[in-house]
């Protein structure tokens, strides 16, 4: 009968040191060190803004760093580079920071107010 309480104990011991761990991992994970989220970088909508209504946003690398704004003016091919903070100032008013949450994927830059 002292082995099955000593066992029972170790059990509910173990469960109750494993249920805390996980309660501070989730609170760790929800804390966000970027600062405050604004929202998702529209790369076309800064191109157009930064270089006219006729401007597209192009992705070189099929990754998130390849993005690039292009421009036609009398047959001629323009591109510029995309700065990639200051395209989260000019669509959410500065200050604010990008941050890709996946390099290798194109379309994951977000924009974020505060820590970073």
């Amino acid at each position: 009968m002292n082995r099955l309480v000593r066992g029972t104990l170790a059990v509910g011991f173990g469960f109750g040191v494993t249920t805390g761990a996980i309660a501070v991992r989730d609170s760790v994970l929800a804390t966000d060190h970027r600062g405050e989220k604004l929202g998702t970088l529209d790369v076309t909508a800064f191109c157009r803004k930064r270089h006219g209504a006729a401007a597209v946003a192009i992705d070189l690398r099929n990754d998130a760093i390849g993005w690039r704004c292009q421009t036609k003016t009398n047959g001629i091919i323009a591109s510029a580079d995309v700065d990639y903070d200051k395209a989260c100032s000019a669509m959410f008013g500065p200050p604010a920071h990008a941050q890709s949450s996946d390099i290798k994927w194109a379309y994951s830059w977000l924009c974020y107010r505060g820590a970073g």
